[in-house]
């Protein structure tokens, strides 16, 4: 062989294993003519590898994290590393923020007591006479609201009809006349013959310039019972 032919052969030798093919030499050769036989098994193909080459296999992997298997179907020189999630940090307990202190309740506001009724002038009903006849305390007292005139709870009279309750100028009235000529002011319609009652005095109208309480029948002008009124101890 000549060593042009050498020198091509090495050179076709050394492309051909670089694309996977192994050249046997002698793979050429003359027949009795002169001309060139290709040899039946002149070259072959190298034998596909089965396992991945180590040094390929590391040239695809990340330099860090474990590598997971490969997907059914794919060849073994698939390598694809595992999807890896930063750890979320537990927070410090300087960044933890104090739950804030509830906000004391306010203090209650003292309940103010009303102030008791300033009792101005009281007196005891008496009998008019015989036939008409009356009992009980009876009590001017100034409220936030004004004047009011109050029997006491023992308080009675005798029954009878349009009885009223009227505050007289008289000091002492006994009879029917001591009423009719003094100045007065109806309190209006009694409410009962027995019992605890309570009567407004009018707007505009003084009750500590009258000196006497009485029970006073409007139809017949007849008086049932009197208080003269003094300055309440």
């Amino acid at each position: 062989m000549k060593p042009t032919t050498i020198f091509v052969s090495s050179i076709v030798a050394v492309f051909l294993g670089a694309v996977g093919v192994q050249f046997v030499p002698g793979a050429t050769r003359a027949d009795a003519s002169g001309t060139a036989a290709a040899a039946p098994a002149a070259t072959q193909p190298r034998q596909a590898a089965t396992q991945p080459d180590a040094t390929r296999v590391a040239a695809v992997l990340p330099a860090t994290g474990p590598v997971a298997a490969p997907p059914a179907g794919e060849g073994p020189d698939v390598a694809r590393p595992l999807e890896t999630r930063p750890a979320v940090p537990a927070p410090r307990l300087s960044q933890v923020a104090p739950a804030p202190a509830p906000a004391p309740a306010p203090a209650a506001a003292p309940v103010q007591s009303a102030a008791p009724p300033a009792v101005a002038l009281a007196g005891e009903f008496r009998n008019a006479d015989a036939g008409h006849k009356g009992s009980g305390r009876v009590e001017i007292v100034k409220t936030e609201k004004g004047y009011e005139v109050r029997l006491a709870p023992g308080f009675a009279t005798t029954r009878g009809p349009d009885l009223e309750l009227w505050l007289v100028y008289h000091g002492d009235p006994r009879k029917q006349s001591d009423v009719t000529k003094s100045k007065y002011v109806s309190l209006g319609r009694l409410k009962s013959f027995t019992g605890e009652q309570t009567y407004a005095v009018p707007a505009g109208v003084d009750p500590t310039a009258f000196k006497s309480v009485v029970v006073w029948c409007e139809d017949f002008s007849v008086l049932f019972a009197s208080a003269p009124l003094k300055a309440a101890r």
